[in-house]
């Protein structure tokens, strides 16, 4: 639940992170029934005069490229997109699609929702900066509907940090700088605290931590929530003394904040903490997997005390010694980030299941997966 007052003071808080002017131009495919698509791309430029473009969801899943139609022919500067739309841009539109394509008008492609994998920005860029897309104009913030909409932001117009990190350190709960010779995860920054609102890093004993180390985050804004519709219990859970309990992971790193994850989604494996996105990475790049399907998550295994790691990944493969071989490829994979897989669930196109956001859903699928036994 929100209040008209919050929406408001949101609004004139996000614009000002995002330095929006009456030069600007707002496209958008996003469902209105998604705090992204609602706030960001349909009441912002309501409040303001701001000219925007909207698009059906649907029509754009069955044809992406008319998102980018839409800002070359009505020089849009700015859209707000989930991880995922970066990939699937890339590698569905044709290049006959593109024919006098421009993108040189935007300002600002802003990736939220999902954890903002670095390896999406460049991917896309790759195959659009031909057409007129920056660096500079890949960006990131942090948000929810929780808290209207946006908590952190990165600067406009200046190229998002994109930072190597020691992975065992980052699953030890320390943000180090990687060094030859260990394993490496790079982490896109989602900026800084956007005006009116505010992070603390916290443990597990809700002490909050210094910069550079990983723990839950906590937000205090201006635009905070006021509850869940008729769900009383479930508010009282994620509110302590004022801050809203995110169930998110990351950590502050040189005064930008870095989100890595789901606390809930974590992995324990041998006393290690695994983030199940590092597996996904991973196995996205294995051939006969469709890149961004798989999913990753812990089961319990009783005997050894410890999670078992398992991954579900959609395939094209039909026959048995196809999808055997695939399986030990995806093991393969994993294991080159020092992680052993216990189960591997090869499963159709378009199998696993996304939430209303558009994100792949852990829980849903791995309830989904396990029935298959």
């Amino acid at each position: 639940m929100l209040s008209h007052k919050a929406v408001l003071s949101h609004l004139e808080h996000y614009t000002k992170s995002i330095e929006l002017s009456e030069n600007d131009k707002i496209v958008n495919w996003l469902p209105l029934y998604h705090d992204m698509g609602l706030i960001a791309a349909f009441h912002m430029p309501l409040a303001f005069g701001i000219p925007s473009v909207q698009i059906d969801p649907f029509q754009w899943v069955c044809a992406p490229a008319i998102l980018l139609e839409a800002i070359s022919r009505e020089r849009c500067t700015l859209v707000w997109l989930p991880n995922f739309a970066y990939n699937l841009m890339a590698d569905r539109i044709n290049e006959d699609d593109l024919d006098g394509i421009s993108l040189s008008s935007m300002r600002l492609f802003v990736n939220c929702s999902e954890v903002v994998r670095p390896e999406s920005h460049e991917k896309f860029f790759s195959r659009f900066s031909r057409y007129g897309v920056k660096k500079q104009s890949l960006a990131a913030c942090y948000a929810m509907a929780e808290t209207t909409f946006a908590v952190t932001q990165t600067e406009p117009g200046v190229e998002a940090a994109v930072v190597e990190f020691d992975r065992n350190a980052l699953a030890q709960g320390f943000a180090r700088p990687w060094q030859e010779g260990s394993p490496k995860k790079i982490c896109m920054s989602s900026g800084k605290t956007i005006k009116g609102c505010y992070i603390k890093i916290t443990d597990e004993h809700g002490m909050e931590l210094p910069q550079g180390q990983v723990g839950t985050i906590y937000i205090k804004s201006v635009s905070l929530f006021d509850g869940y519709k008729n769900n009383p219990d479930k508010t009282r859970q994620v509110m302590k003394d004022g801050w809203y309990t995110s169930g998110d992971l990351g950590f502050l790193y040189h005064g930008e904040y870095f989100i890595i994850g789901r606390k809930d989604d974590v992995i324990v494996n041998a006393g290690r903490n695994i983030f199940p996105e590092d597996i996904e990475n991973a196995v996205n790049a294995v051939s006969g997997v469709i890149a961004g399907r798989v999913v990753a998550f812990g089961l319990e295994n009783q005997e050894n005390g410890t999670q078992d790691v398992c991954v579900i990944a959609e395939t094209h493969c039909r026959n048995e010694q196809e999808k055997n071989a695939l399986g030990l490829a995806v093991r393969q994979a994993v294991m080159a980030i020092d992680v052993t897989v216990s189960a591997v669930y090869l499963v159709s196109s378009r199998w696993l299941i996304k939430s209303s956001a558009g994100k792949l859903s852990r829980k849903a699928n791995k309830e989904r997966a396990l029935a298959l036994k």
